[in-house]
């Protein structure tokens, strides 16, 4: 038997590609979706953050409209960010028009300047830090890259590796550059620049089509430990399950923990891994409306939250109503301490973008604490973690997933995950 821990979109992706094996998919939760969940209040749909689908492989695409039916909607992205009280087009670095011709300045210049240190050909440094300044220059770095992956991330940039932003932040050419200081249209740049969105319910729409597809989920079931010598499960409920193979797609720290006779070192490797928590502030609103993007970073330290996501602007929502959430970035430590207070300070800092203004009417104002968000790309984890996956493959386990791989992927990553992993087990 192989058993999958999780039904996530990772685990749940397994279950359907190991049709016609025998297989058990285990949920701590009461039901699955991970964190591609949806809750309704006032009539307004709140996600668990932004869950959007993005895709650079046809195959996936065309097997998520399948799965949705006629329950997605196409969109072209709109984002904005908003800095020195100006909002302009993302990405920042092909969009400098409108804000202080001084910033304008700093920026196009720095570029240049980068562009002719290109020409050098030295090598990016492999801190974040170092690459910011080597690949867009001083000004773009000082007026967005440094202070927005400051807030994300929450730690000095040059403890972490560049090792994610190849595919993830968009380079603009110079020509880009210029034209977007100067308020000429750019071509849409990066991997979000569409994405399909469920008409209906929300993201959950996609692992509720998932599950119904794949058979009987075991929810409600907490895996505590793992016995690999005895190839054994045990889980929080007491009963003890046998396998022949394992698809994990818990968070690594966290499955390493459960294995009992893991090594020292393995667990030491595992524990030192490191990822940053987002607390989402979901707030309901009547009244006008607030804004066309489909969601608004900040960068600026003045505002608790580095980005609003508008659900309502996903989906057709009710007329006059609108759900968005307010994203804070914190360290795992951080989340803890956070009271209640914290929900009535993000909405007085989102009143004082002037977003949400008098003619609003609040509904609905609550927060969800994700403990784990963004895997933080760091020396420790470049140094252990191909050798933690490769010691976990060896035991027979599998893991699928952005945590469990400890990685920045997207839902599609997910999904190509777990069919990746059930034709290992397969194999």
């Amino acid at each position: 038997m192989i058993a999958i821990i999780g039904a996530g979109l990772a685990g749940l992706s397994a279950a359907y590609h190991l049709k016609g094996k025998e297989f058990r998919l285990f949920e701590k939760e009461a039901r699955p979706g991970g964190l591609a969940r949806t809750e309704k209040q006032d009539g307004l749909l709140f996600d668990r953050a932004g869950h959007l689908l993005h895709f650079r492989d046809a195959k996936v695409k065309g097997w998520v409209q399948e799965l949705l039916g006629d329950n997605w909607l196409a969109h072209e992205r709109r984002a904005t960010i908003f800095s020195q009280g100006v909002e302009t087009p993302y990405p920042f670095q092909a969009h400098t028009y409108g804000l202080p011709k001084e910033t304008v300045r700093d920026c196009v210049q720095g570029f240049l300047e980068a562009c002719l240190q290109a020409e050098r050909h030295l090598p990016a440094p492999d801190d974040l830090a170092g690459w910011f300044l080597h690949t867009f220059g001083e000004g773009f770095a000082r007026h967005f890259f440094f202070p927005f992956n400051y807030k994300l991330w929450r730690r000095d940039l040059r403890e972490m590796t560049a090792d994610w932003v190849s595919w993830s932040v968009p380079r603009p050419s110079l020509s880009e550059v210029i034209a977007g200081a100067i308020g000429l249209q750019t071509s849409p740049m990066g991997y979000n620049s569409t994405f399909l969105y469920p008409r209906r319910d929300g993201i959950e729409s996609l692992p509720r089509a998932l599950a119904a597809a794949v058979g009987p989920i075991e929810t409600n079931r907490e895996l505590v430990e793992v016995h690999p010598k005895e190839k054994m499960l045990v889980f929080e409920d007491g009963e003890k399950v046998r396998y022949r193979k394992v698809i994990a797609t818990l968070p690594l720290p966290e499955l390493i923990r459960r294995i009992q006779g893991a090594p020292a070192e393995i667990q030491a490797a595992a524990q030192g891994l490191k990822q940053v928590s987002v607390l989402c502030i979901h707030l309901g609103v009547a009244g006008p409306p607030i804004s066309k993007q489909h969601w608004i970073y900040f960068p600026e330290p003045g505002f608790p939250f580095y980005r609003c996501g508008f659900y309502s602007n996903y989906y057709p929502a009710p007329a006059g109503r609108h759900s968005l959430v307010l994203e804070l970035s914190l360290r795992p430590e951080e989340l803890l301490r956070r009271g209640p207070e914290i929900q009535e300070s993000c909405l007085a800092a989102f009143r004082e973008t002037g977003f949400l203004q008098s003619a609003h009417r609040v509904l609905h104002l609550s927060a969800l604490a994700l403990p784990y968000a963004y895997v933080i790309y760091d020396r420790h984890r470049k140094k252990h973690l191909p050798r933690l996956l490769a010691w976990l493959r060896g035991l027979e386990i599998y893991p699928a997933g952005r945590y469990a791989r400890w990685e920045y992927g997207t839902m599609e990553d997910a999904l190509s995950q777990g069919r990746e992993a059930a034709a290992e087990v397969r194999g």
